[in-house]
């Protein structure tokens, strides 16, 4: 990195407090009906402003088409799938499954954009997701064999392969556009796509649930939502994929230390070490 940006600093603060307020959500709201919650205060919040503004979008086909392919993969995918992980799995878990995100779009950038294969990068690869499946099965890798993997950890996975999946499209569509307009007409695009399957009677009562509850969803709604993925594709445009990407190194660091503070989630030594080796991990293959 030439230059820290505070802006990316606070972005990562923003997500990596998503890992906590999903794990407030967990098992109280489905993970359909808050990802719905979630993008459809992000897409009031940003109506607002577009409003107050007087600001206009040209909603044009391509436009439509490819927000509609960003909504499904990134926002539907991903975080229907990251909630889901959270009912079972720990936040620690998740952050640190999540620090395999840059591996998986480096596979898919050498597929899908031809990106140079560097084999000193493997090295990394590999040691990083050695030490996650460590903690994905306990240190114990007879687990695997006797179906105790958590499926949280393995629906984890899963979305961070969605999630690389995004961040491809997202860099042959995002120079097309202002990186607001996009994210607006994404933010609308998915809430619409899940009105029909969200748990209307959980609407309807949302204001009763725990106050903890409720500033969880809004808190996921407004800051790692509107001002995260702003603040990342403003990043994105203006320096470029990579050396925004250097910034999510630092997600599972925060994530992980929020999940002791405030979820109060053991961290063993072991589970440390392993931490501790997939985030040098990431550093170094980001290095390269």
């Amino acid at each position: 990195m030439k230059a820290i940006s505070p802006l990316m600093l606070l972005a990562v603060f923003f997500w990596a407090g998503a890992f906590i307020a999903g794990k407030m959500t967990a098992n109280v709201i489905d993970p359909v009906t808050m990802t719905f919650l979630r993008f459809f205060i992000a897409a009031v919040v940003l109506d607002v402003y577009f409003f107050l503004r007087g600001r206009k979008i040209v909603l044009s086909g391509t436009l439509l088409k490819e927000s509609l392919i960003l909504a499904v993969v990134g926002m539907v995918g991903y975080h229907v799938l990251f909630y889901l992980a959270l009912e079972t799995t720990t936040g620690i878990h998740a952050s640190l499954i999540a620090a395999l995100n840059p591996f998986f779009t480096y596979f898919l950038s050498i597929l899908f954009l031809k990106t140079a294969l560097r084999r000193e990068k493997f090295l990394y690869i590999f040691s990083a997701i050695f030490f996650v499946s460590l903690i994905i099965v306990n240190f114990d890798f007879r687990v695997v064999f006797q179906g105790g993997i958590n499926p949280g950890d393995l629906f984890m996975i899963l979305g961070v392969f969605l999630w690389a999946s995004y961040s491809i499209i997202l860099k042959g569509f995002i120079g097309k556009y202002e990186p607001i307009d996009l994210i607006a007409v994404v933010f609308n695009v998915t809430a619409v796509l899940l009105l029909p399957f969200v748990d209307y009677g959980l609407l309807a009562s949302f204001f009763t649930l725990e106050a903890v509850v409720v500033a969880s969803v809004v808190y996921m709604g407004v800051f790692p939502t509107v001002f995260g993925y702003l603040i990342q594709q403003v990043h994105i445009k203006k320096i470029g994929p990579d050396r925004t990407n250097i910034y999510f190194n630092l997600v599972p660091v925060v994530a992980v230390s929020l999940s002791v503070l405030i979820l109060k989630e053991s961290l063993s030594f072991l589970s440390l070490f392993s931490g501790l080796a997939v985030i040098f991990s990431v550093y170094r293959f980001n290095q390269i």
